[in-house]
């Protein structure tokens, strides 16, 4: 309200006040900064950011870089960034190294840069390389905020991470994924354990993996509601491809025997 009427005074108070923020209040505030002309500031919060971008960080920041003519600020971060995460993915160490030193280079303490860079070598199972880049970023003081899911279910909102066994129905949650994880082998679904960045056997990466905050909610929502509801989950982080494939089985089983 205070962003979309011009008082980023009140904006920024506000968000300065929030015991927890995620990646939409920051997204909320370099918006509003970039909407009313505040490019360098917009600039400058997106590069001391604690929470993980996702797409519509890069969008607004690309506006704030227009609406303050840094555009070749935005071809420094946005180049060695997306780089960086291609190099994960085709699994380049070389070239993922250049362009690590230089994101950091650029941005020292954006906690996901270190997280980014931290995955490329246990990609590469570099695990050690991995632990090294996390005590790097534990000497520098820079935290990552946990990712997070979250649903509402008769006006109250459940929240769950990953791992999670806060919640009052834990243990039986858990031991539902177990028997939902059997009937979506049956049904052909296979677990894409290379979302796992863990130095552990796959075994255990499976278990890791049903112990994801997705599934969690999603397990949350098909206990506590009558065949046919539609399950709505919102979250701070992008969804694993793992869990991304798991969920249309888990909806194809749902469909077929309410689970």
């Amino acid at each position: 309200m205070y962003a979309k009427s011009g008082c980023l005074n009140l904006s920024r108070k506000g968000f300065d006040e929030m015991p927890n923020r995620n990646v939409i209040t920051w997204n909320v505030l370099i918006m509003a900064y970039a909407m009313h002309g505040k490019g360098e500031e917009a600039l400058e919060l997106f590069k001391n950011m604690e929470a993980e971008p996702n797409e519509v960080t890069f969008i607004v920041v690309f506006a704030a870089c227009s609406h303050s003519r840094k555009l070749m600020e935005l071809d420094k971060v946005f180049t060695w960034s997306s780089l960086l995460g291609a190099c994960r993915i085709h699994q380049n160490l070389e070239l993922g190294e250049v362009a690590a030193n230089n994101l950091l280079h650029l941005n020292p303490n954006v906690a996901s840069h270190y997280i980014l860079i931290s995955n490329v070598y246990s990609s590469a199972g570099l695990w050690n390389k991995a632990t090294e880049v996390r005590n790097i970023m534990k000497q520098m003081g820079v935290k990552k905020e946990p990712g997070c899911i979250w649903i509402e279910l008769r006006d109250e909102v459940h929240k769950f991470m990953v791992g999670d066994v806060s919640h009052p129905q834990t243990e039986q949650l858990h031991a539902f994924l177990e028997t939902l994880s059997d009937k979506m082998r049956r049904e052909g679904c296979v677990l894409d354990t290379s979302c796992v960045l863990h130095d552990v056997d796959e075994d255990e990466k499976g278990n890791l993996l049903c112990g994801h905050s997705e599934r969690l909610a999603i397990a949350f929502g098909i206990l506590n509601t009558a065949l046919g509801t539609t399950i709505r989950v919102a979250k701070t982080l992008r969804v694993c491809n793992d869990c991304h494939v798991a969920t249309k089985y888990i909806s194809k089983i749902g469909e077929e025997d309410n689970c």
